[in-house]
């Protein structure tokens, strides 16, 4: 019996960790940092874009009711690039499992490519430099992470 009850005490806090890692996660995952949506005319069901702490989540509209979610981990972004002309701008994510072919997301405002670049870049440092950015505020981090990304 007291083999037992030694054997229940070193599970107990192992659990109580693993419930505030998971609970830390889902926090993460619910603080959005930026949501982009690409512009109406050009293409005719807009796509969205959602960056939070931990990942980046993409809506591909293709018909009325109809769209296709992609959803890539931070630590799974190789690169991400941003062309812009003088009004609107595109975003390419190059990552592990669509290295050949990255994510494009056209017809953005220049000014949301830019920023949406600098924003996903900082995020990736942090995440490569093991930096923990779940207890900084959102607008402490959004500055951060910006002049972090900054070319």
């Amino acid at each position: 019996m007291a083999h037992l009850a030694t054997k229940d005490v070193v599970h107990a806090p192992r659990k109580s960790a693993n419930v505030a890692a998971l609970d830390a996660l889902q926090k993460d995952s619910n603080d959005t940092l930026m949501t982009i949506r690409t512009v109406w005319p050009f293409l005719l069901f807009p796509d969205t874009v959602i960056i939070d702490r931990s990942k980046i989540t993409i809506i591909h509209k293709t018909f009325f009711a109809t769209e296709q979610i992609n959803t890539v981990a931070l630590a799974d972004i190789l690169n991400v690039d941003a062309t812009h002309g003088p009004f609107f701008g595109t975003i390419k994510l190059h990552t592990r499992f669509f290295a050949k072919k990255p994510l494009v997301i056209q017809f953005v405002t220049r000014r949301e490519a830019l920023r949406a670049k600098e924003l996903i870049q900082g995020l990736c440092l942090c995440i490569q430099n093991n930096i923990d950015i779940s207890a900084i505020s959102k607008e402490d981090l959004l500055k951060k992470i910006e002049e972090i990304g900054a070319p």
